[in-house]
């Protein structure tokens, strides 16, 4: 299916975010070994991002009274949200019927009567939308809505899940001048939640202004690895073009790099992201044709804390203004606020979901004799494992002394970082990782090994 909704209405965006859609719908990875079976409530599957364009966006306009509302002070709102004293309220199209209950027993206006229409095209997760106002794409901003249905897992988005999106969003805000660079965020700036319905809220997500202008391009990590459609993955179109080059890219890139900042991240901040290839983007020329050195991070409901660790460093800490004391209670479940389970979770979901299946990509092409031709004589994730242990080595002074591949044996390296963590908090300061240096491998020759 293709073709539901408004196509037109497309091109009223800008061209960096209309060349992010058409990969987040269509170079996404198979939505269908996601999905549930018989998902109950069903889902109107017109709304999955490869059928839908764009489409009216439901809102309303109710009175605050009725919501519980969750801002980060300084952080720049992503969109005007309150309109007086009512808060503007939009719901996913395909649940509008699961809120009819709540709309009719409080006093609604209806977007468009206000004079506000919105359109929405759903990215890659389904309940996430670019929105933006009829006729004005320059001001488009991204809302997280809740799914009723069930063919993704559980999806509705809750007072705490919000009040932990915000708080920790704001947290970055606040220390995005010491946070590595090479790494910026997407930040989600506030949300809303109906009282009589705490499972049922919003967040709503800003768009980088860089992106807005055209000045960046950015392409989910997904792009380069997946081959849908009949169209060709990004990293199968660079090892064609240049299999030597463009194997060296991706490990000085994805591995040296990413290993810098991920260590930084863990080990000088006590920040876990959920670095799947879905939340991880990466900048590209203004012809989308080559990736660059420099990460986007998007979605802050996977962010996850080592409190402990950050309280040793004399970092800001939890910030609880809703009076919840389970705010950043992560995944819900007790064994996962253990600082070792988000390290491994943080780290293995990295080199499965984007390593690994890069190598995959590697082996499975038919096409692509890269190996053979000597473009790289061991696997990525073994390239990141020894690009890893070596910061390690370099910036805290511990060493491992065997050579493996951490994603074969994540528990072991897992291990080995706690007794460098402890050695960071009792010290309580951390070292100042390198600079990055700016990748040109592209452009240079392959090295031996």
């Amino acid at each position: 299916m293709s073709g539901f909704g408004n196509k037109d209405a497309l091109n009223q965006l800008p061209d960096a975010l209309k060349a992010l859609l058409d990969v987040e719908r269509h170079d996404l990875n198979d939505l269908r070994s996601f999905q549930t079976p018989n998902p109950n409530p069903p889902f109107d599957e017109r709304y999955l991002p490869i059928n839908c364009d764009a489409v009216s966006l439901p809102c309303y306009l109710i009175e605050r009274k009725h919501f519980f509302t969750y801002s980060a002070p300084r952080t720049p709102p992503a969109c005007d949200t309150f309109a007086g004293e009512r808060v503007v309220f939009p719901v996913h199209p395909a649940e509008e019927g699961h809120y009819s209950r709540f709309i009719t027993n409080v006093h609604v206006i209806d977007g468009v009567q206000f004079g506000l229409r919105l359109w929405a095209v759903p990215t890659s997760s389904t309940r996430t939308m670019l929105v933006w106002p009829d006729g004005n794409g320059r001001s488009a901003y991204f809302v997280k809505t809740s799914l009723f249905s069930n063919i993704f897992g559980n999806r509705r988005i809750t007072r705490r899940k919000i009040a932990h999106s915000i708080g920790l969003s704001s947290l970055v805000f606040d220390s995005k001048q010491t946070l590595p660079a090479g790494l910026s965020f997407f930040h989600e700036t506030h949300g809303v939640v109906p009282r009589a319905m705490p499972d049922a809220g919003v967040i709503f997500r800003a768009v980088p202004t860089e992106l807005k202008k055209g000045e960046i391009r950015l392409l989910p990590l997904f792009s380069f690895l997946n081959a849908k459609h009949g169209r060709m993955s990004l990293f199968q179109k660079m090892l064609l073009g240049n299999p030597c080059n463009a194997v060296n890219f991706f490990e000085q890139c994805l591995c040296r790099e990413f290993a810098r900042i991920w260590l930084s991240l863990a080990l000088g901040h006590g920040l876990l992201i959920e670095c799947h290839a879905q939340n991880l983007l990466l900048e590209v020329t203004p012809d989308g044709a080559t990736p660059l050195p420099r990460f986007w991070y998007r979605d802050f409901e996977g962010l996850a804390v080592d409190w402990e660790l950050r309280r040793a460093l004399s970092l800001q800490g939890p910030k609880m203004p809703y009076g919840e004391d389970n705010t950043y209670a992560t995944l819900g479940y007790p064994h996962f606020q253990s600082a070792w389970c988000k390290w491994k979770i943080s780290l293995y979901q990295y080199l499965h979901f984007v390593l690994h299946a890069l190598d995959r990509v590697v082996d499975e092409s038919q096409a692509l004799e890269a190996r053979r031709a000597g473009a790289s004589c061991m696997r990525i994730t073994r390239v990141f494992s020894r690009q890893l242990r070596r910061l390690v080595g370099e910036e805290y002074g511990l060493a491992e002394r065997d050579d493996y591949d951490i994603y074969e044996q994540p528990s072991r390296f897992i291990r080995f970082l706690m007794h460098v963590r402890r050695d960071v908090m009792r010290a309580g300061r951390t070292a100042t990782l390198l600079a990055p240096r700016h990748c040109q491998c592209a452009h240079q020759p392959q090295s031996k090994r």
